[in-house]
């Protein structure tokens, strides 16, 4: 079973603020800092941008826009009011089923990224398909090559990537079943829930529920993040590659 971040697990709501039309590996670097803190070694992530920039490759700059991206959608997403309303609802729903949850607003953080992704799905059941079509053999391999200069982290970071892409984790959001297993399994990987037994079944329901309660709202904060990250990246100096 494949380990992956632990509270950040919207992928494909980071790719779609990505956009069309962006190099692969650029899609990789948006992924990398979710991906991160599964190594041993886990990388700064503004030393990494500076080396990356500072190369002056072309591929080097195309992975640490897709970092660079990711890291501002990051901060456009966990700052906005309905983000955080959001959060609040998750919260109020998930204390009814899991007992032994000690952070419910890091519970309710994953839950409302997870049905980002859900919503996504919902309107393009092929985009799971799209988005793992973009980790190719040789694309993980640059983007380990790329990112570090100790062998010791490229290996690590290598077997990461392999696993998280050809686990395809994100075919469970299809379901509220999957996503609530999920959701169950992150939140005791990263040690703030108990083993307690939980009614998957009656959680799932839950997240459907919460699903519907969201949908109406879902496309217009996707556009207002993707306004917010495109400004953000412009007063950095950032550009697409």
């Amino acid at each position: 079973m494949v380990r992956y971040g632990a509270r950040h697990v919207n992928f494909l709501s980071h790719d779609r603020l990505l956009g069309e039309g962006v190099p692969a590996l650029a899609h990789v670097g948006a992924a990398l800092p979710d991906l991160w803190p599964l190594l041993a070694v886990r990388p700064l992530p503004l030393v990494v941008l500076r080396r990356l920039r500072a190369s002056g490759e072309r591929d080097a700059a195309t992975l640490a826009y897709g970092i660079a991206h990711h890291m501002h959608a990051d901060a456009a997403f966990h700052g906005h009011h309905v983000f955080e309303a959001r959060m609040a609802s998750a919260a109020r729903r998930l204390r009814s089923h899991l007992d032994t949850l000690r952070h419910p607003g890091l519970a309710a953080h994953v839950l409302v990224e997870m049905l980002l992704d859900r919503w996504l799905i919902d309107r393009d059941p092929q985009l799971v398909d799209a988005y793992y079509d973009h980790f190719s053999d040789a694309g993980r391999r640059r983007a380990c090559d790329l990112s570090s200069e100790e062998p010791g982290v490229r290996d690590d970071l290598a077997g990461v990537l392999d696993r998280f892409t050809v686990s395809r984790f994100l075919a469970d959001y299809a379901t509220f079943e999957g996503i609530a297993l999920r959701l169950v399994r992150t939140l005791r990987r990263v040690g703030v829930l108990g083993e307690d037994e939980i009614d998957l079944a009656a959680l799932a329901a839950d997240v459907g529920a919460l699903r519907d309660e969201l949908e109406s709202g879902s496309e217009a904060l996707l556009e207002d993040v993707a306004a917010r990250v495109e400004a953000s990246l412009v007063d950095a100096g950032i550009a697409p590659p």
